[in-house]
């Protein structure tokens, strides 16, 4: 049994609680882009990458059905609560036990719902951003590749795709630094950077230098807010010449 939902999970149910939307379309369009990345990979020889994302990606029945039960049960918790709280003075006495007990009852029913689903929780933080970080190793092959093949567009397209439907540069600038997930480690990619190669002209440039920014990001320390938005501002950089490599400019 899975130990952790996937980020592109955990963002589809994120807008279904906002849009009120049908899951398993929302899934489907974070899942696009990063399925993208995966056939883009295994078109150039990486199934060792493309594998996992697909797997990572991959949606679960199970997990779908306990989610949504949790979803359901904190809602009815959350409005038990609401009703008890709100109870206008002057309420009889029997009307107040009554919600009480009904309060106490959704949250039981919320409690035993968290516990389905806790084996598919995060085991303590170990594997935090191991999501993302499946997904930025392979935009940074898949742009080293475009830094050195005669058309880069269609890759780095691929590549920036796959990078800027995280939507929130934050959340990269702790994962590329594993911030917080107790095992402060350089990324598996890094040594690619320094075997980076290809030809001088503007695109193919570019997709080198996206790689290099991405590498400077994983680089930066965990000292403070400072260091955590200038990570950020150097993922947002590594969008602009992923997309620059792909000719759609800065």
């Amino acid at each position: 049994m899975p130990k952790r939902q996937s980020t592109t999970a955990k963002k589809a149910r994120a807008q279904q609680r906002a849009s009120g939307g049908k899951y398993t379309e929302l899934l489907r369009n974070q899942s696009s882009p990063g399925l993208r990345l995966a056939a883009a990979l295994r078109s150039i020889g990486r199934q060792d990458l493309a594998s996992p994302l697909e797997a990572d990606m991959a949606p679960d029945p199970v997990y779908d059905r306990l989610e949504e039960a949790y979803q359901d049960a904190e809602a009815l918790s959350y409005a038990a609560w609401e009703r008890l709280d709100n109870a206008p003075k002057g309420t009889p006495p029997a009307v107040m036990r009554q919600l009480r007990a009904d309060a106490e009852r959704r949250a039981a029913d919320l409690k035993a719902a968290r516990a389905e689903l806790e084996p598919y929780w995060i085991d303590g933080e170990l594997h935090l951003y191991d999501s993302d970080n499946l997904r930025i190793h392979g935009v940074v092959v898949l742009l080293a590749h475009a830094g050195r093949v005669a058309d880069p567009a269609p890759f780095a397209q691929t590549a920036a795709d796959a990078l800027c439907s995280a939507n929130d540069w934050l959340w990269l600038s702790d994962a590329i630094r594993n911030y917080g997930s107790g095992r402060r480690r350089e990324p598996v990619w890094l040594p690619l950077i320094s075997a980076l190669d290809g030809p001088d002209a503007p695109q193919q440039a570019s997709a080198r230098e996206a790689c290099r920014t991405l590498a400077k990001a994983a680089k930066m320390p965990c000292d403070g807010d400072e260091d955590w938005t200038a990570c950020a501002d150097l993922i947002e950089e590594a969008a602009a010449l992923a997309r620059a490599a792909a000719g759609n400019g800065s």
